[in-house]
């Protein structure tokens, strides 16, 4: 979702499906605010703060009226913009698969994304907003879809599920209905349910 088109139009346009929650966080900003939304940061980090959780509601409904589904890609929020130390994060098991050049890339990604001005507070708000759209979205909207981004920083083919389908335990979904978005809800999606 451009910054361009907005969340709502994008949603009225009927887009099959939203990778990131890209835009819904934009959409929570009221138009008083009067933001420039080209200057809203990794997927509307910098609106944090301006964001008015009561409109969470309004945007799961329209995902509803239509039919938009959300990959939320939790994980890429938790492990590449996310506090932590990105050597450390290399050292984790399952790096061993990925490529020398690929694991560099992948901490000097992060050590730019997460540099010495990065604002942990910030970062859990909101990681906590996204959380609960995400389960809004889950419980009333359309539904998620299981996605996971990879090979993304520090997310590896296969492994990476496995943290997003924490991630959405985390959210609240239960570990049945974890697993469901990445079986029944997909099937649904390509309306191939049988």
């Amino acid at each position: 979702v451009s910054t361009g088109v907005g969340i709502r139009h994008a949603l009225q346009s009927n887009y099959a499906s939203v990778d990131h929650l890209d835009g819904y966080l934009d959409g929570l900003v009221p138009e008083s605010a009067n933001v420039n939304p080209h200057e809203n940061g990794f997927f509307g980090f910098n609106f944090t703060y301006l964001a008015d959780t009561a409109k969470i509601d309004e945007l799961v409904k329209m995902s509803k009226e239509h039919g938009v589904w959300v990959v939320p890609t939790q994980t890429l929020f938790e492990r590449w913009y996310a506090p932590g130390d990105p050597e450390e994060m290399a050292n984790q098991p399952e790096m061993k698969y990925m490529p020398d050049d690929i694991l560099q890339g992948w901490i000097d990604s992060k050590k730019r994304m997460v540099d010495e001005d990065f604002n942990v507070d910030q970062w859990e708000k909101f990681n906590e907003i996204r959380r609960k759209l995400l389960l809004k979205l889950h419980r009333n909207g359309q539904g998620l879809l299981l996605g996971s981004d990879a090979p993304q920083v520090f997310n590896v083919p296969g492994f990476s599920i496995h943290h997003e389908l924490a991630s959405m335990i985390k959210v609240g979904l239960t570990p049945l209905e974890a697993i469901q978005i990445g079986t029944i809800n997909p099937a649904i999606y390509y309306d191939m349910e049988g």
